[in-house]
């Protein structure tokens, strides 16, 4: 066994170790939009989400993978199973594309490990995980790869499943079609194919050939940049911001640096002169050293050609250039779409990336001529690569409020309230009550109001007297999911909203709150508020040592929280008719949790009622 093999062979080994480190624990919201549009599907009620409209602001062919968990397990079949489904996806993944570079002349053993690479990855992995289509659309990408020279019939319906699979796999099909050994008029059939029947699904789903969810969140990050009124200076700016990432910047380097860097050089640098590679690397050498970011990628594509240089031509041929920048063209294009188009972008959009960067390493690989060669390319590969294996899972904690706040709206609403919210996947799918997306990703009426500033009228319209929102949605200011400008004209709708309760987690640190406040309020009509003497309750004591309390105070109270010797955090202040839910952490070792009421008395002390302690 050479080097090289032993060298990959403890890469791959090093890979699967990582899977456990990386498990996570929690959705994105966008997750149970699918768990609970699914749900509303196999009951009869059509694709909906909550109580809103008919919606295609889904990727179907996912969908139609997730019903049978549901039929064969319910909710907790589809919410725990969809974890499961995409690992599995993803190891399929990893079969195919072993199997492809098997029939593409890679060494067999070269081959095997490709394929438990890409099964392995760390970033795949997390994303697999996501409930969503992330595993699928690895697989499709493989799937891409391995029919991008098969007969016309197969590749037609690859393009088909690939967009009904993930939207825009349609610009990496017609990529790789474009560069098929055929007529131009013969390339476009797959592509219009897949584009007629990605349209004919949204127009059964929901009557509209655009999907719900491609445009609403983009709209509002182009609004909120137009309320700024911005000039030729900042558009500039604006754009070379958005626009860096087609400069091989920053979706290439999070799907891999390994990855991106053979694919671009196999794509682009091949051919280069020894030279003209040398002096551009020390070009981007000299460039980082003045502060410019994300040249990562360029530098790793630019040494995986040099060692092509040095190495002499490959034993035989492996993959054309040719396939290697149709598929980079694609992979530019997903990243043009969702950077500088949208202004969107999400971690799992580079799945694509990923999948074909590790095909790409793989033939890497295979080409270079001499043992000892090949192994300093795997440690160079490695070590590019070696700060993604130590990522942090990301566990989205931000949605252990939105968890709360589903598991008490019961208490605090009458069963047939319309609420309204702006992330409304998860609170649909748990609370029991009829949620009403707003934010128009799976409801397009929502989305027409808030382009008209009409919001506060859509929800008298639709007989939405309560909502469910982070404070920091319904303020008007420069922040993205402020939203509160958009609900009429004077904001007088607005106002017409108080609160009723509050959803805190006092157990999230700053940092995990992201661009959330770390808490939901409860909103409803002032014509039908209703108040309450003060009130405290202890609800619940998790196995974690975590607990659950329920608090009204007066008017001008505050509820304050100190563990230890810490500064005392005031988590809620009291409105004199809301109720606030609260989660505490737990309480640390030797360390007291105490919870105080604060108000100010007559004379401007402070009068502190203790609550709750606990050890």
């Amino acid at each position: 066994m050479t080097i090289g093999v032993v060298l990959a062979c403890a890469v791959v080994a090093s890979r699967i170790a990582a899977i456990d480190v990386l498990w996570t624990d929690a959705y994105r919201d966008d997750a149970y939009y699918y768990f609970d549009l699914v749900r509303n599907l196999a009951l009869g009620r059509g694709p909906t989400v909550g109580d809103g409209p008919p919606t295609s602001g889904v990727q179907v062919l996912w969908v139609g993978l997730l019903v049978p968990l549901f039929l064969a397990g319910g909710d907790a079949g589809l919410e725990h199973g969809a974890r499961w489904l995409g690992l599995a996806l993803l190891g399929l993944a990893g079969v195919a594309l072993g199997r492809t570079l098997a029939r593409e002349g890679v060494p067999s053993r070269f081959a095997v490990l490709g394929g438990l690479a890409l099964a392995s990855d760390p970033f795949l992995v997390l994303e697999a995980q996501n409930g969503q289509e992330s595993g699928l659309c690895a697989l499709i990408c493989v799937a891409l790869i391995a029919l991008r020279r098969a007969p016309s019939a197969h590749f037609w319906f690859v393009c088909v499943v690939a967009t009904l699979a993930r939207a825009e796999l349609w610009l990496v099909a017609t990529a790789l079609a474009w560069v098929r050994p055929e007529r131009p008029l013969h390339r476009a059939v797959g592509p219009m194919v897949a584009l007629v029947a990605y349209a004919a699904v949204n127009l059964v789903l929901a009557t509209r050939v655009v999907p719900d969810a491609g445009w609403p969140m983009a709209w509002l990050a182009h609004d909120k940049f137009l309320a700024t009124g911005p000039g030729f200076s900042e558009w500039l700016a604006q754009l070379w911001f958005w626009g860096r990432p087609l400069l091989l910047g920053g979706p290439f380097a999070t799907a891999g640096v390994a990855g991106a860097g053979a694919l671009i050089a196999i794509a682009c640098c091949a051919r280069l002169p020894r030279g003209l590679l040398v002096l551009l690397l020390l070009v981007t050498f000299v460039l980082s050293l003045c502060g410019v970011d994300d040249l990562i990628v360029p530098a790793v594509a630019l040494a995986i050609a040099l060692a092509f240089a040095l190495d002499g031509p490959p034993a035989s041929p492996r993959m054309s250039e040719r396939d290697a920048r149709g598929v980079v063209l694609g992979l530019v294009a997903v990243v043009a779409l969702h950077d500088l188009w949208r202004w969107s972008p999400r971690d799992y959009y580079w799945i694509p990336i990923a999948t074909a960067g590790m095909w790409a390493v793989a033939h890497a690989v295979a080409a270079a001529t001499r043992a000892w060669r090949r192994a300093i390319l795997i440690a160079g590969l490695v070590l590019a690569q070696a700060l993604a294996a130590r990522e942090a899972p990301r566990r989205f904690a931000w949605q252990s409020v939105m968890q709360l706040a589903a598991e008490r709206l019961r208490d605090v609403t009458p069963r047939d309230a319309r609420i309204g919210a702006f992330n409304a996947g998860l609170l649909a799918f748990r609370s029991g009550r009829r949620i009403v997306n707003l934010d128009g990703v799976v409801n397009a009426a929502a989305f027409h109001a808030l382009r008209e500033h009409r919001l506060g009228g859509y929800l008298k319209e639709q007989g939405i007297d309560w909502l469910c929102v982070d404070p920091l949605e319904i303020e008007d200011g420069p922040a993205l999911h402020a939203r509160g400008r958009y609900f009429g004209p004077g904001d007088a709708p607005r106002f017409e909203l108080v609160v009723e309760a509050r959803f805190v987690d006092a157990t999230l640190r700053a940092v995990e709150r992201g661009a959330w406040s770390g808490q939901l309020v409860l909103l409803r009509r002032i014509s039908r508020a209703t108040g309450g003497a003060p009130h405290f309750a202890e609800l619940e004591r998790g196995p974690d040592g975590r607990r659950l309390v329920v608090w009204r105070g007066a008017l001008g109270e505050a509820l304050v929280l100190q563990v230890g010797a810490s500064p005392r955090e005031e988590l809620v202040a009291a409105s004199g008719t809301s109720l606030a839910y609260v989660r505490l952490p737990a309480a640390p070792d030797g360390s007291a949790v105490t919870l105080f009421a604060v108000a100010a008395d007559g004379r401007g002390e402070a009068r502190v009622t203790p609550l709750l302690e606990y050890r």
